[in-house]
């Protein structure tokens, strides 16, 4: 599989692969947020890139490196199972072709082997759930860092050439870009309990069941490796290029929260990406006090390569505080 081909076309990757065709009385339906499968709007977002060029760069770091580790489980599960490797599930599932031979068997040893696996997993990419900021050993923290990076120095960059009259830049020399702020470490225990009811809770589960179902159905082998394929293997590829690129934006709004308190601004404006869907175009140039506004992913969509801008003047219309509740379900 080439991860790049999957990055530059998610869409011609997701109509080939793993049988993610979208059910068609998902077609119409605006509700991403909660498909075992990507719904067209899903894949649509999927195709936008964020504005920023050095967020690009790092989400498709971030989502190559996640790539690699869901490979390598599946590959550990397959030979734990005792099932076809995974050149030949792809090709089974490019070709629509199921080998009709033999019959599945769990065992309990394959069973504790199965949560095993799910263990390693979860640890590899969130490490303990008691997330520390200054952790480095797993996936999500590592990215999550640079994401907060970024973010700190767009919005130190941007608050630089708005700050009040009388005002030296030398002001904001002060802040630094701690990571033991609250808006970070939040940020982190958030998406850490995210994920690891994805990967541990739900994941396994979903997985435990069907492999006992099968094992008593007596499903051929390759059948069972093309579920584990679709279902929590390189087919939910297109969940984990979501998260690369959501939780990424998340962390560069924690640094947009921290910053714009630490400098004391009063306002902060919705900037819409170019290439932004109709629920952040409609928000685009709305002005709110500072923290009582949308931000980006948590209150839209995920994908969402939106920003907003801090403010120490406005004299124009003031939004209410944002109270509708976040579609965001990672």
């Amino acid at each position: 599989m080439n991860i790049n081909n999957y990055i530059e076309s998610p869409l011609h990757l997701l109509s080939i692969q793993q049988g993610l065709i979208t059910p068609e009385k998902e077609i119409d339906c605006h509700c991403i947020h909660c498909k075992e499968t990507p719904s067209t709007v899903e894949q649509a977002l999927a195709i936008r890139q964020h504005r920023w060029k050095e967020m690009r760069k790092l989400q498709k770091e971030y989502f190559v490196s996640l790539a690699k580790n869901i490979t390598q489980y599946e590959k550990d599960m397959l030979a734990l199972l005792k099932l076809p490797n995974i050149e030949t599930v792809r090709q089974s599932v490019i070709n629509d072709d199921v080998d009709r031979a033999g019959a599945f068997q769990y065992t309990d040893s394959m069973d504790a082997g199965i949560k095993r696996i799910f263990k390693e997993w979860e640890q590899a990419f969130i490490g303990g759930i008691e997330l520390k900021a200054t952790e480095e050993q797993s996936l999500y923290n590592w990215f999550q860092k640079l994401a907060f990076m970024i973010g700190f120095n767009r919005v130190r960059a941007a608050i630089a050439r708005i700050l009040p009259v009388g005002m030296p830049a030398s002001f904001l020399d002060q802040f630094i870009a701690d990571l033991s702020n609250p808006y970070y470490t939040g940020m982190l225990r958030n998406g850490a309990n995210r994920i690891k009811t994805k990967i541990a809770i739900d994941n396994l589960r979903k997985v435990r069941k069907a492999l006992i179902e099968m094992a008593k159905a007596g499903n051929y082998p390759l059948d069972v490796a093309r579920f584990l394929h679709k279902n929590v293997g390189e087919g939910e590829l297109w969940y984990w290029l979501r998260i690369a690129r959501s939780e990424a934006v998340l962390a560069s709004n924690a640094a947009h929260n921290y910053l714009a308190e630490k400098a004391g601004t009063n306002y902060e404006q919705w900037s819409a990406a170019a290439n932004a869907c109709p629920i952040c175009g409609d928000l685009n140039g709305r002005v709110w006090r500072r923290g009582e506004g949308p931000e980006p992913v948590s209150a839209t969509h995920p994908h969402c390569g939106c920003t907003r801008i801090a403010l120490y003047n406005h004299n124009g219309v003031l939004q209410s505080r944002w109270n509708e509740p976040s579609p965001y379900k990672p």
